[in-house]
């Protein structure tokens, strides 16, 4: 996942954030999932809340990269590159994932390993994982997604991104916000997955030369809209029966809003950054898969020793001990081609 010869500092600063995001969802989820409305459960639901953003802005950072590099139209590079590069090391590790924790559990078998290493196919061994199964499928299609992006005008691919929109965020979450009896006329039989969308809008926003807003506009929007999510989770969790409740981190119209503030807030900062941070990125932002991938191993070990209501600890352990494992990974020669 590492292909890029001109480096952009906002694209490696998006990509830091999302895999810190990802790290603390996972080290979040226990508290969070079990709500107590206590400070420590308000304060894990503020950060996990702050995290949500974090998958679709690495599918956004993920279709801007592909989609823009004209390598994306060779089937060669794509399938000696990019696919080994993607595939190799979510299976290895999936697999040293899958071992350690069925160690931990105490019941490791052999019929049990062989089952579920076969499961891997279709499930992933952690749930952090769970969006390497589309991020594939959108690299499978990116050849046919770039032949079509390179052919159409920029109007006709906002065209399209508004009926992502409409189709697969605005209708579910206008539906779910109805009493079931009405709310069923709204239900519509939709194709292809939500989060294609955003592999499509990563691109497009790559491209925006002037938005309606600028600099610290982004910031100050992305803050009000992350204290509305933080509210909106908070409801959730209090009023469990309400149909909201039900809709998808990927279809939640506050969390596409902030993704794109996000966005656009570094990428406005692309020619102010400092060098130590032009720096940081370059350094590990390359490590960043690596860094989701190892995460899942390190914190099955981290929670034998940390209690899993301390999540904030769970998560600096995790992301220091994962960078770390990573960078010394990435200096040996071909174990940094698998691993990493």
């Amino acid at each position: 996942m590492r292909e890029r010869n001109h480096r952009v500092t906002y694209f490696d600063i998006l990509k830091i954030l999302a895999m810190s995001g990802v790290i603390m969802a996972h080290a979040g989820s226990n508290q969070w999932s079990h709500p107590s409305f206590n400070t420590n459960w308000m304060l894990a639901n503020t950060f996990i809340s702050i995290s949500l953003p974090a998958v679709p802005i690495f599918l956004m950072v993920s279709g801007a990269l592909i989609l823009n590099s004209p390598r994306t139209k060779s089937l060669t590079y794509l399938f000696l590159k990019r696919i080994p590069r993607l595939v190799i090391p979510f299976l290895i590790w999936s697999i040293a994932t899958l071992w350690t924790t069925m160690q931990i559990d105490h019941h490791f078998g052999i019929i049990d390993f062989w089952h579920s290493f076969w499961l891997i196919l279709t499930k992933p061994v952690t749930p952090a994982y769970w969006f390497v199964y589309p991020l594939i499928a959108f690299y499978l299609i990116s050849p046919f997604l770039k032949a079509a992006i390179d052919n159409i005008s920029m109007k006709t691919l906002d065209y399209i991104l508004w009926l992502w929109l409409i189709i697969f965020i605005l209708i579910p979450f206008f539906s779910s916000s109805l009493p079931k009896d009405i709310s069923k006329y709204f239900h519509i039989y939709t194709f292809g997955s939500p989060l294609l969308g955003y592999f499509l809008l990563g691109y497009r926003l790559s491209k925006l030369k002037n938005t309606y807003f600028q600099g610290n506009s982004h910031l100050v929007i992305s803050l009000m809209l992350i204290v509305l999510i933080v509210y909106e989770n908070f409801f959730k969790f209090l009023y469990p029966e309400l149909q909201f409740a039900t809709v998808s981190v990927e279809q939640d119209p506050l969390v596409l809003l902030a993704s794109m503030e996000i966005f656009l807030y570094f990428q406005s900062l692309e020619d102010s950054y400092p060098n130590w941070m032009r720096s940081t990125g370059k350094l590990v932002a390359p490590l960043s898969y690596g860094i989701y991938l190892i995460h899942g191993i390190v914190i099955e070990i981290v929670l034998l020793f940390v209690h899993p209501n301390d999540f904030l600890w769970i998560f600096v352990i995790t992301l220091v001990i994962s960078t770390a494992v990573a960078f010394i990974l990435s200096k040996i020669p071909i174990i940094n081609k698998i691993l990493v």
